[in-house]
C-alpha cells in the first residue's frame, strides 16, 4: 500500500506542470470601440496644418493568451475625426463640406496585454501607421497643366506608431469578459511630397473611453 501511494504522488506531481501549461494556453480575443479627441499636425516644410475635433476609437486583437496573465496578438487600431477643426497656419479654414470630411489613422502591427489577477490590465501595441482625409466631391489643380481633377480622397505614406490601453473587465460568459478602458495612440506618418518636393511629417495623437469586449 505505501508503495502504491507513493507512485500515485509521484504521478500526480509530474502531471502538475503538464496541467497547468495546457490550462494557461489559449485563445485570445478583443473588440474595443470608443469615443474621444485627437489631433493631426503637420511639422517640417510646408504650412503648418492641425486638425483636431471629436472622434471615435477602435481596437481589434486577435492571438494567443499565455500563463501568468500574458497574452501576444496581431493588432489592429484606428482613431477617425469626423467634420474636425482644420487651422492652416493658425487660422482655421472651412472645409467646403465639413458635415462630410473624415481624417482616420490606422495602425496595423502586433502587441502584448498583461492581466493582473484583480482584472485590472494594460496592452501596449506598435506597427505601420497611415493616415487618411477624405472630402467628397472635393477638386484639386494639377500645378503644372492647371487642370482640375477629382481628390476626395488621399492616403500619406506609411509610418509608425503605438496603441496604449488600459482597463478593468468583469466576467460575462465562460471566457468573455466585458469591460471598459482608457485609449491612448501616437504616430508619425510621412506626407506625400507635393509638386515643388516639400514634404511634411504629420504627428497624430488621440486618446478617450472605450467600452471592451474579450475573451483570454
Amino acid at each position: 500500500m505505501r508503495h502504491a501511494t507513493a507512485g500515485l504522488a509521484v504521478a500526480a506531481a509530474l502531471a502538475l506542470p503538464v496541467t497547468a501549461r495546457a490550462e494557461g494556453v489559449g485563445f485570445f480575443f478583443r473588440g474595443v470601440l470608443g469615443v474621444g479627441y485627437g489631433g493631426f499636425v503637420t511639422a517640417g516644410s510646408g504650412d503648418d496644418i492641425a486638425i483636431r475635433g471629436p472622434g471615435a476609437l477602435g481596437n481589434f486583437a486577435v492571438g494567443l493568451a499565455l500563463p501568468r496573465g500574458f497574452a501576444v496578438h496581431v493588432d489592429a487600431c484606428a482613431l477617425a475625426l469626423v467634420t474636425p477643426t482644420i487651422t492652416v497656419n493658425g487660422r482655421d479654414r472651412e472645409s467646403a463640406q465639413p458635415a462630410d470630411s473624415t481624417t482616420t489613422l490606422s495602425i496595423i502591427g502586433a502587441g502584448l496585454t498583461w492581466r493582473h489577477p484583480s482584472r485590472l490590465w494594460a496592452s501596449l501595441s506598435g506597427g505601420v501607421a497611415v493616415m487618411g482625409v477624405e472630402i467628397p466631391g472635393a477638386m484639386c489643380r494639377d500645378a503644372i497643366t492647371g487642370r482640375e481633377f477629382g481628390c476626395s480622397f488621399a492616403l500619406t505614406q506609411l509610418g509608425g506608431g503605438a496603441n496604449l490601453l488600459l482597463g478593468r473587465d468583469w466576467p460575462l460568459a465562460y471566457a468573455w469578459k466585458i469591460g471598459v478602458a482608457l485609449h491612448g495612440l501616437v504616430a508619425a506618418v510621412p506626407d506625400r511630397p507635393d509638386p515643388t518636393g516639400l514634404q511634411s511629417l504629420w504627428i497624430t495623437f488621440g486618446g478617450g473611453a472605450s467600452l471592451v469586449i474579450s475573451a483570454q
